[in-house]
């Protein structure tokens, strides 16, 4: 994923969960900056995108655990980050098994033939 590619994914979300149901939202991204929000206490947190971005491509998106995330993004701003990579994993995750369930459908159906 081209950091391009990952500003456009993430400017698609609006909200999202983390493992724990906690509610978060995306109120704004950007090359800079993505602006995200606990719905719940309504704190905003300001993350620089590029960071985020890297940790994402050093770290792959399994290993973007809270201690792990915390170099890249900064303690306060760790939970929302984790929940959104956590977003995005389940997303990617699930386009996959989409995709790989269109190709045995196709295969199948050829099969029949």
């Amino acid at each position: 994923m081209t950091f391009k590619e990952f500003i456009e994914t993430i400017r698609q979300i609006t909200t999202y969960q983390s493992k724990m149901n906690k509610s978060y939202q995306m109120v704004n991204a950007d090359n800079e900056f993505l602006i995200l929000k606990d719905i719940k206490t309504e704190a905003e947190f300001k993350v620089e995108a590029p960071k985020l971005y890297t940790a994402l491509k050093e770290l792959g998106f399994y290993q973007c655990t809270i201690s792990a995330l915390k170099p890249y993004v900064g303690a306060k701003a760790v939970p929302v980050c984790a929940a959104l990579i956590y977003h995005l994993t389940s997303s990617e995750l699930m386009q996959s098994t989409l995709s790989q369930m269109s190709d045995i459908m196709s295969l199948i159906s050829q099969q029949k033939r």
